[in-house]
C-alpha cells in the first residue's frame, strides 16, 4: 500500500520523493508527477507553487524512508508532524495560457485496423520464436516482416495501437515483452524524429533484442521467486545467445545489432555483458535500455508482479543521468505522456478511468474513459472525457495512477 506523509515545503529535505502536491501538476514546470529532492534549488522551485506536498515513503532515499516510518502517523494515512518553516509561502495564482490541441479518440475503424495488426504480429511472433525454441530456422526476412506492420501502425495509428496492447495479457510474457518493445521502440524512434529506415531498423531491434531468451531453459525463465546468482548468469548469457543468431541469420543493421548487443548496458557503467558506459553505449542501444526497462518492470513476469506504467516512468526518470541516458529518458516521457496510453488512473471526483488518447502540450491532461462511478462501481456505459477542457479551473483532474487490477478492474475484459 501506498504511504505518504504530507509535508509543508519549508520543511522538505533532500533525497524526499514528492508524488502529489497540494495543487494540481498542471501549469507548474515539473516534467513528471513527481520529484526527488535533490538540491536546495528543488525546494525553492516547490516554494513558488505550493505550501505542501505528499512525501512518498518507498520511493524516497532509505535514509529517509527509515524516518518518515518512524513517525507517529495518524488514522487518515498521510498526516506527517514535520513542523513548517516560520516563514509563509506565498502560492501563486494558476495560469495555463499555453495553447493546445488535442488527439482524436481512436475510431471504430482505427481500432479494428490496430487489433487485426496485433492479432497477426502476436501469432507470428510466437509462431517463429517457438520454431527458434524448438531449433527450427528461421531467416531474418521473417522476423522483419513480422515487425512491419507495427512500424506501420505506430507511426499512422499510434494511440490505437499502443492502447490495444497495453491491454493484452493472454500470450505469453516474452513474446508479448517482445512485441511491446517493437511497438515502443518504433513510437519512440518516431518520437525523436528519425528517418523511416531507422524507425524500421529499431523497430526490428526492439523485437528482437531479447531473441537470444529462446536459449534459456524455460524452468529459470519460469521461476516464480528472485533468481539465484548461478541462475541469472544463465540468463545474462541471451545477449551473448541473442548475438550468436543475428549474425547466423545475417542481420548487420548497425542500430539493431546495437539493441541485441547493448540492451543491458547502462548508462553509468553497471550494465552487462561488457559494462559500457556514456557515450560509448551506442544511441540505439541506450534508447533499448530504456525501452526493455520500461515494459519489463509494467509487465507480470513469473517472479515479480507489474506497476502501473505511470510507476514505470516515475523508476525511469529517477535513474535518468545515472543507469539510463537523461534526455533519452526525458523524451521517452514525451513519447508516451506522464499518463501512457493504457494506465488506469484515478480522479478527483473518486471516479476511476482508462487514458486513451495523449495530449501532446498538456501532458497532465489526457483523453480518458471514464470506468466506474465515485464509489468505484463499474459503469453500465463507459464515457470519455477530455481533461484539457477543465484546465482553466481544474476541476477534474487525475489524482493518481492505479496499479493493474485496481479495485477488481481488468480493462483487457472490459474492452478485448
Amino acid at each position: 500500500m501506498l504511504e505518504e506523509h504530507e509535508i509543508p515545503v519549508g520543511s522538505l529535505e533532500l533525497g524526499m520523493w514528492v508524488c502529489r502536491l497540494d495543487r494540481p501538476w498542471a501549469g507548474t514546470p515539473f516534467l513528471l508527477q513527481g520529484l526527488l529532492i535533490e538540491t536546495p534549488a528543488d525546494i525553492k522551485l516547490l516554494a513558488e507553487y505550493c505550501k505542501t506536498v505528499f512525501v512518498d515513503v518507498d520511493l524516497s532515499k532509505p535514509e529517509i524512508s527509515a524516518k518518515l516510518r518512524s513517525l507517529p502517523r495518524p488514522a487518515n494515512g498521510i498526516k506527517s508532524p514535520f513542523v513548517a518553516s516560520s516563514a509563509t509561502i506565498a502560492k501563486p495564482e494558476l495560469h495555463v495560457t499555453v495553447p493546445h490541441k488535442t488527439g482524436r479518440l481512436p475510431t471504430p475503424v482505427d481500432l479494428q485496423v490496430a487489433r487485426e495488426a496485433i492479432t497477426f504480429v502476436v501469432e507470428r511472433t510466437t509462431q517463429l520464436f517457438e520454431e527458434m525454441r524448438e531449433g527450427r530456422s528461421v531467416s531474418r526476412e521473417e522476423l522483419e516482416q513480422a515487425a512491419e506492420p507495427v512500424v506501420r501502425n505506430v507511426t499512422q495509428n499510434q494511440d490505437a495501437f499502443l492502447w490495444l496492447m497495453a491491454l493484452k495479457r493472454d500470450s505469453n510474457y516474452g513474446y508479448l515483452h517482445a512485441i511491446n518493445c517493437c511497438a515502443l521502440s518504433a513510437a519512440f524512434a518516431h518520437e525523436l524524429a528519425l528517418p523511416h529506415d531507422r524507425i524500421n531498423a529499431i523497430a526490428v531491434g526492439g523485437l528482437i533484442m531479447n531473441i537470444g531468451m529462446v536459449d534459456v531453459p524455460e524452468e529459470i525463465l519460469n521461476v516464480r521467486r528472485e533468481l539465484k546468482p548461478d541462475e541469472r548468469n544463465v540468463v545474462e548469457q541471451h545477449v551473448a545467445h541473442g548475438m550468436r543468431r543475428i549474425e547466423d541469420m545475417g542481420f548487420t543493421d548497425v542500430d539493431t545489432v546495437a539493441m541485441v548487443k547493448c540492451h543491458h548496458e547502462r548508462y553509468d557503467g553497471t550494465g552487462y555483458p561488457l559494462g559500457l558506459m556514456g557515450a560509448s553505449i551506442p544511441m540505439a542501444g541506450r534508447l533499448a535500455a530504456i525501452v526493455d526497462a520500461f515494459d519489463a518492470m509494467s509487465a507480470d513476469r513469473p517472479h515479480r508482479f507489474a506497476i502501473s506504467r505511470s510507476e514505470s516512468l516515475h523508476e525511469l526518470y529517477a535513474q535518468r543521468g545515472k543507469r539510463f541516458h537523461s534526455e533519452l529518458v526525458e523524451e521517452f516521457v514525451k513519447c508516451l505522456g506522464i499518463y501512457p496510453v493504457g494506465s488506469l488512473v484515478e480522479l478527483n471526483t473518486g471516479e476511476v478511468a482508462i487514458v486513451m488518447v495523449q495530449n501532446a502540450l498538456l501532458r497532465l491532461r489526457p483523453r480518458i474513459m471514464v470506468l466506474t462511478d465515485e464509489s468505484k462501481k463499474t459503469l453500465g456505459h463507459f464515457h470519455s472525457m477530455d481533461l484539457s477542457e477543465t484546465r482553466e479551473d481544474a476541476s477534474v483532474h487525475i489524482m493518481r495512477t492505479l496499479g493493474p487490477g485496481a479495485f477488481g478492474l481488468d480493462p483487457s475484459e472490459l474492452f478485448l
